[in-house]
């Protein structure tokens, strides 16, 4: 049962319905409806194949649409006047309520046009450009399919965008990071990682209270507020399951809960316990990570980027994959091209040698040895050690690397860092970024790399009186 101030939504068994219907004798309810209801501006409506939709076509309709006349557009800049700071509070009040209930593709423009401050006449017409694209979508709705609770469990997607939202703390203008996390009940494919089916329980776009210095800080508080969600989503499974939390607290643990998130290297310091990174703020919250990622039933997965479709909640972007993926109710965690973004715009000319040089980061790496070897090591991810020099191998890689914890920076001063990069539709071009640096004396040692490579394989050596990097293959 779920009571939100005198309105009660119920669903059981028939027993059970004997006994609403006894307190409403008691309490005196208004009215008893089925199958085809509004609960809260929602109307829930039962099929006859047993999927519930939820819909809010007429509070879409209603939405009131502010006016901004021609000479206030003239200044977007200008302060909204005591008046109009009133009729921005009445639009965002409403889309406030229908954002949380079902229109969570909108979360990011919600949230952003909320941290604005003070309110300009810009503000003021992005609410209002808002309000109109919503009223006319006012038919989206949400299906909820049948997933057996008993087989399935919960699956937690996550994504996070660095400062790229500002907002008025007491009188200063701060920048924050976006999160966004949406927890799911997946029946047994999708918790397997395979195409599955699914349920939306709990979906967010939020600031990131806390300061991020980096996209991998950004990324690791989004995945514990997204696994904070699913372990209390965890508990009401559990419950329903028929476990007895109060005299067995780890039964909670026979839902299998997965967590997902596109950022590798949050994945990898999650999952395998290669250090902490530079944030040392962070050191608490990936040991609490790694200990919830120890218990039973409990899994981080990683999805590449355009598979997510979270994203659209961190943002500003096209969220049609987010709003597809919702009405669906189907996924997968392993890569499936159904599920991937499109990309719109003009087609590109094939770019020439020249614009290549210039976009991609570094140099060409030359035909030879060191190529082969590189391009054998790329379909081997993770750590290898070979005649004293200790190479990483990362898929997905936005970010430089060190050597803990296989060895410390004074063991390996050196690092040589070569990365496979998109050049176009199908092109891929191996990039010398560093060749035998000291990375040490860098102000970051594993800041982010100037665009994500598809791989990343990064060589650790001794001094220079050791073999140079390159020479490794010349035997």
């Amino acid at each position: 049962m779920v009571v939100h101030v005198d309105d009660l939504l119920f669903a059981g068994c028939k027993a059970a319905l004997e006994i609403l219907r006894k307190i409403g004798k008691e309490l005196g309810f208004g009215a008893l409806s089925h199958s085809d209801f509004q609960y809260c501006g929602r109307r829930i409506r039962r099929l006859p194949n047993g999927h519930v939709e939820i819909s809010m076509v007429e509070y879409h309709e209603n939405l009131h649409v502010p006016v901004v006349s021609r000479a206030d557009r003239k200044d977007l800049e200008r302060a909204l006047s005591p008046s109009e700071v009133r009729r921005l509070r009445t639009v965002v009040g409403s889309l406030q309520w229908l954002v949380s209930q079902l229109r969570f593709d909108h979360g990011f423009a919600l949230s952003s046009l909320q941290s604005e401050q003070p309110p300009t006449v810009g503000t003021l017409l992005k609410a209002a450009q808002l309000a109109r694209e919503l009223k006319n979508d006012a038919h989206f709705t949400l299906t909820y399919r049948p997933v057996d609770v008993w087989k399935g469990g919960l699956v937690t997607v996550s994504d996070a965008a660095l400062g790229n939202v500002n907002a008025d703390v007491k009188g200063n203008l701060k920048l924050f990071s976006q999160g966004c996390y949406a927890v799911l009940l997946a029946d047994e494919e999708l918790v397997k990682g395979r195409r599955g089916v699914f349920n939306l329980l709990d979906f967010r776009s939020h600031k990131i209270a806390r300061v991020c210095r980096s996209s991998y800080a950004a990324e690791t508080l989004g995945v514990e507020e997204a696994l904070d969600a699913g372990e209390l989503c965890r508990a009401f499974l559990a419950e329903v399951r028929g476990a007895s939390l109060l005299r067995d607290r780890r039964s909670v643990y026979s839902v299998p809960l997965v967590a997902v998130t596109d950022a590798k290297d949050v994945h990898d310091r999650c999952s395998n316990d290669l250090g902490f990174g530079a944030q040392k703020s962070l050191v608490l919250t990936l040991a609490s990570l790694r200990q919830q990622l120890r218990e039973p039933n409990t899994a981080m997965r990683w999805t590449h980027t355009d598979n997510l479709f979270v994203d659209g909640g961190t943002k500003e972007m096209d969220s049609g994959a987010l709003r597809t993926v919702l009405s669906r109710g189907t996924w997968s965690i392993e890569h499936e091209p159904e599920f991937v973004k499109s990309k719109k715009g003009k087609k590109k000319p094939a770019p020439t040698t020249e614009s290549v040089d210039q976009a991609l980061p570094g140099e060409p790496l030359p035909d030879g040895d060191l190529k082969n070897y590189v391009t054998r090591l790329a379909r081997q991810p993770g750590w290898h050690s070979e005649d004293g020099v200790l190479v990483q191998v990362a898929e997905g890689a936005k970010s430089f690397r060190c050597p803990e914890p296989r060895a410390s920076r004074l063991a390996k001063p050196l690092r040589t860092t070569i990365g496979l990069f998109e050049v176009g539709k199908g092109q891929m071009q191996w990039r010398v970024l560093e060749l035998d640096a000291l990375y040490s004396e860098e102000p970051q040692p594993n800041g982010k790399l100037p665009r994500p490579s598809v791989t990343l394989a990064t060589f650790f050596q001794g001094t220079f009186g050791q073999p140079k990097t390159l020479d490794l293959c010349e035997d």
